[in-house]
């Protein structure tokens, strides 16, 4: 079970690696191969996420980024005009910056690259619609490239558009943090960057 296995890893912020691991499965799956395409991670807080899959996934990634945006420039300089596809995975909060909206600007058809979001609208003291009211309608103007919309914990959604999916795209998948965990769903800034040891553990699942 996956929640064993963060309490294995001692996960840090394992409500955000909940709020991606369904759609991190599918991706894996299906259009990425990790082990030869382009890995650049830009959200690098929930990383058993990726594990949870492939244990040896931080071995072939190019480039770790954490909350800084300085995956969007890596991405663009590795996937232009490369015939390996390549793979940024993002948080809700990068998109918040400007360099987010100057990497909008210069993302075209020249990019082999495919960008997700994890948009679970929460940070570390506030919602991102706090401050991105319009997030969607300013992304879909201002982008370049085809933009997707979907639950990131529906599987059968995302692989459905994932089967669509050309490169250059963006994806903005939907997500809950801490999804799975009502107590963790219904209290997400209390649980932000919690550590899943044995004493949250039991407290989560006590019966």
């Amino acid at each position: 079970m996956i929640f064993d296995y963060f309490l294995q890893t001692t996960s840090t912020h394992f409500s955000s690696a909940l709020s991606m691991v369904d759609y991190v499965q599918c991706i894996l799956e299906t259009v990425i191969d990790y082990k030869k395409d382009n890995i650049i991670i830009g959200k690098l807080f929930g990383k058993d996420a990726y594990t949870y899959f492939a244990k040896d996934f931080f071995d072939y990634v190019k480039f770790g980024d954490l909350s800084l945006c300085n995956s969007f420039g890596v991405a663009l300089g590795i996937s232009y005009k490369s015939k390996t596809k390549t793979w940024l995975n993002i948080s809700d909060s990068q998109i918040e910056s400007g360099i987010f909206y100057e990497f909008l600007q210069n993302f075209d058809k020249n990019h082999n690259l495919l960008v997700t979001v994890d948009y679970n609208g929460i940070q570390l003291r506030n919602h991102v619609s706090d401050f991105l009211p319009n997030f969607k309608e300013a992304l879909e103007k201002l982008s370049k490239v085809p933009v997707h919309f979907c639950n990131g914990h529906d599987k059968e959604a995302i692989k459905q558009v994932l089967s669509k999916i050309e490169f250059p795209s963006i994806i903005v998948f939907k997500t809950i943090k801490g999804h799975g965990i009502k107590e963790v769903e219904d209290n997400p800034f209390l649980y932000h960057g919690k550590i899943l040891d044995e004493k949250l553990y039991s407290k989560l699942f006590r019966k």
